[in-house]
């Protein structure tokens, strides 16, 4: 009977495993490069293949391919301080903001990006959830808030002829409140918005002007003699939310495919009686978890769990309400 069991629920997920969201971001956690020769410094250098800078901001690209760079583009050691990858051999760096004084008010403003273009168009009225990981960079003095995701029907730029870098006039959609400081681990920046259709471009970096961007001193070496905020990034997802999402209650559990950790997102959660419940492609439940109040978001690690497909249930007042499945890969 176990076995049975089991083949029936196999078969049914291999002919719906292309009901897995799909994430719109290309080369998301930029690991395909092409080569690019600089006749003026006569050298080789690699080139991340569908981001690019939209300003004249240099935000910079770091692989861990031997022949890539030289010193200053390295993984995990660059002219910016020490970090591995998330995931894979590669990330970008970008400036978060220059921490300018009376004295030095010539970075004012200043920032830096990235872009790219989805592999498909945003459709109007779905709920779209963005993830993306960033780490605080060891020669950054500051720490600052505002990290965000802009979603636009075009692609955006601001080129001035005297090669500044400023900052981008626009309001995104995804925006970490907090100030994130760690220069260790990589932090989570997650969100969710309805689009409004025909999103093609997505932009990444800080859009708030100086006075509006909270920043906080956390020491370390100064990189060219300015003290600053700058952040690695990587891994970056832009999928359709569950179905089931509605506006009295938001339940998102991401990424559809996993490798350390599993989050669960209910922001606008208002029943206390709530149970997350997970089982194997067998049946067997191998987690269960009981969502409190006012937490929004809970996660819990995967690693121990075999690589495959896994099917979740969201149980309200003992009534099983809404399901889904998520795939662990090793």
């Amino acid at each position: 009977m176990q076995k049975r069991f089991c083949f029936t629920l196999i078969s049914f997920i291999t002919f719906n495993t292309l009901g897995l969201a799909q994430n719109l971001a290309p080369n998301p956690s930029f690991e395909n490069f092409t080569w690019e020769t600089y006749p003026s410094v006569c050298d080789t250098f690699c080139s991340c293949i569908d981001w690019y800078s939209p300003t004249n901001g240099t935000s910079d690209y770091f692989n861990k391919n031997d022949n890539c760079f030289l010193d200053d583009g390295d993984v995990p050691l660059n002219l910016f301080g020490y970090q591995n990858p998330k995931t894979g051999k590669a990330y970008w760096g970008f400036l978060s903001r220059y921490v300018t004084t009376p004295a030095n008010i010539s970075g004012y403003n200043s920032r830096e990006y990235i872009q790219s273009k989805l592999l498909d168009s945003l459709k109007s009225g779905v709920k779209y959830c963005v993830n993306f990981y960033v780490s605080l960079a060891d020669s950054a003095q500051y720490a600052s808030d505002g990290i965000s995701a802009y979603f636009s029907k075009t692609a955006i730029s601001l080129y001035d002829s005297l090669d500044l870098y400023y900052i981008l006039p626009y309001n995104p959609q995804i925006s970490s409140p907090v100030i994130i400081s760690d220069k260790t681990n990589w932090t989570l920046i997650s969100g969710s918005f309805k689009a409004q259709g025909g999103e093609q471009y997505i932009t990444m970096g800080n859009f708030r002007d100086d006075e509006h961007t909270d920043s906080l001193f956390v020491g370390g070496a100064i990189y060219q003699g300015t003290p600053y905020s700058y952040y690695y990034i990587d891994d970056v997802s832009v999928e359709e939310c569950s179905p089931q999402d509605t506006s009295s209650l938001i339940f998102n559990v991401y990424p559809s495919l996993a490798t350390n950790q599993i989050y669960i997102d209910y922001s606008n959660l208002e029943i206390n009686k709530t149970h997350f419940l997970l089982y194997d492609i067998c049946g067997r439940k191998v987690k269960e978890i009981e969502i409190t109040l006012p937490t929004a978001q809970q996660s819990f690690d995967i690693t121990r769990y075999s690589a495959g497909m896994y099917f979740y249930k969201l149980v309200i007042n003992g009534e099983e309400e809404y399901r889904g499945k998520v795939v662990v890969r090793k």
